[in-house]
């Protein structure tokens, strides 16, 4: 298998699970903010996706020691450099000249 491929496949392997593992913390944020808001304040969860740093932000003010947050966020940046680094490299091998 070539280099390209094999590199492609393990990055995007890496990205797959820190997306996973992003949505599983989204998950608990929104679980910890929706038992402490209180029945009239409570955040549908279809519109959840659309206020991701209002969910933080109230998660940080009901729970300000918690480490879910670092952890999201944390997921999220490697995230999206891993999914740089799969632009990078697929440029890099698309205006490569292919072997003969």
């Amino acid at each position: 298998m070539p280099r390209g491929t094999v590199l492609f496949l393990s990055l995007f392997a890496v990205l797959a699970l820190l997306c996973l593992g992003a949505n599983v913390c989204y998950a608990i944020l929104v679980d910890e903010v929706q038992r402490r808001n209180p029945d009239d304040h409570q955040i549908r969860f279809p519109f959840a996706s659309w206020n991701v740093f209002t969910v933080a932000r109230l998660q940080q003010r009901f729970y300000p020691v918690s480490r879910v947050r670092f952890v999201y966020r944390l997921t999220i940046g490697l995230a999206i450099t891993c999914f740089a680094s799969i632009a990078i490299i697929m440029a890099a091998f698309a205006f490569s000249n292919p072997p003969r």
